[in-house]
């Protein structure tokens, strides 16, 4: 699977572990939903991945400086979310 698009659907809990084996993921779109705990930083080291919008959700806590984005990574929507703390390097973020 290339792209997932899942955005503007009544989904609630978190992001499932077991997306960390979409390794062929280039787009995920996971905005204006429900989804709440904490960001599963595994999205933004998938190898192929050049777009995770993920605005609007519940998502909460800190985003990890040690967080490595993967080299194909051009586009990262986090904003509408209740993060704190510091962020990933914000050549990846639009807040």
């Amino acid at each position: 699977m290339k792209q997932l698009y899942l955005s503007n659907h009544n989904l609630m809990g978190s992001v499932p572990d077991t997306f960390r084996h979409l390794q062929n993921l280039t787009h995920f779109e996971l905005s204006n939903t429900q989804m709440n705990g904490f960001f599963p930083e595994f999205l933004v080291g998938l190898p192929q991945v050049s777009q995770l919008m993920m605005r609007s959700n519940m998502f909460q806590g800190t985003l990890s400086p040690d967080a490595a984005p993967s080299k194909s990574l051009r586009n990262l929507y986090l904003d509408n979310n209740t993060f704190t703390g510091t962020y990933i390097s914000k050549k990846y973020l639009t807040l």
